[in-house]
């Protein structure tokens, strides 16, 4: 089923809405032009751990947007508004977050374990085709800028390596992300291992795998913006979806956001 119909909208708006609150606190360090995940940062939703092994990540996961219930048998779930403000004005991102790993240090000169997949059942796509792929700085991994060899499969399952730089000062910090990109006209299926030289300091890090939901500027600092249904364009919402936040950076800080996302059912 989807919501089809003004009668179907209507009805989901009126008594099929659930309002999962956003409240964090500003997050430290970051790189103007950079991505920020709000993964680590306080407030609500709760901070996410920091992961160990690959593991797939679902609406239970400490961290997402919570609490989001799925839709009774045969219904879906849709992105029916969006509401945000923020001491320090970003574009703001929404991400099903369907499996991470982390543990990967920054002195370690030699091929590090990665072995992520995507998690079947999420509406991302068998051959990654619709899948984002991030490296994420958990704590601080050193100021010294190197690049890093990752090696992955791609939708035709051949072995394949694509190069990201880890940069020096703000940009190994923690909650930082650098996105994988694969060489052009391919996808990546999974990720094998990272490779590169020293950054300088231990810290710690992973790779995060996750499908687009929706995405908005958050409008003037201190006033931000409210989103119906229509604007929002009703993205899908997989069931059991770990809803996980994401800024382009516009500053240094990600600075407090406040803010709640509707869902709608039908």
């Amino acid at each position: 089923m989807a919501i089809d119909t003004y009668d179907k909208l209507i009805a989901s708006l009126a008594t099929k809405q659930q309002r999962l609150l956003i409240a964090k606190l500003s997050v430290a360090n970051q790189l103007a032009g950079g991505l920020t995940s709000l993964w680590r940062a306080t407030g609500t939703p709760g901070q996410g751990a920091i992961p160990a092994a690959a593991a797939v990540c679902t609406k239970d996961t400490l961290g997402a947007l919570a609490p989001f219930t799925n839709p009774a048998g045969g219904e879906q779930s849709n992105v029916g508004g969006l509401s945000l403000s923020g001491t320090i004005s970003h574009f703001f991102m929404v991400y099903d977050r369907l499996s991470h790993m982390g543990g990967l240090s920054g002195i370690v000169a030699t091929a590090q374990t990665v072995n992520l997949t995507i998690p079947a059942n999420r509406d991302a796509a068998v051959d990654g085709s619709n899948v984002e792929w991030f490296i994420e700085i958990y704590t601080d991994i050193g100021v010294t800028g190197v690049t890093a060899t990752v090696s992955y499969l791609d939708q035709t399952d051949t072995a394949r390596t694509t190069t990201i730089t880890l940069g020096g000062a703000s940009a190994n910090r923690a909650s930082r992300l650098f996105k994988i990109v694969p060489n052009a006209g391919q996808s990546i299926k999974s990720i094998t291992s990272i490779t590169h030289a020293t950054t300088g300091t231990a810290g710690s890090y992973g790779v995060t795998c996750a499908k687009s939901i929706a995405a908005e500027s958050m409008g003037q600092l201190n006033i931000g913006v409210s989103l119906d249904f229509a604007q929002v364009k009703m993205s899908t919402i997989p069931n059991n979806a770990c809803l996980w936040m994401v800024l382009h950076s516009s500053s240094t800080a990600s600075g407090d956001l406040r803010g709640a996302l509707s869902i709608i059912q039908g």
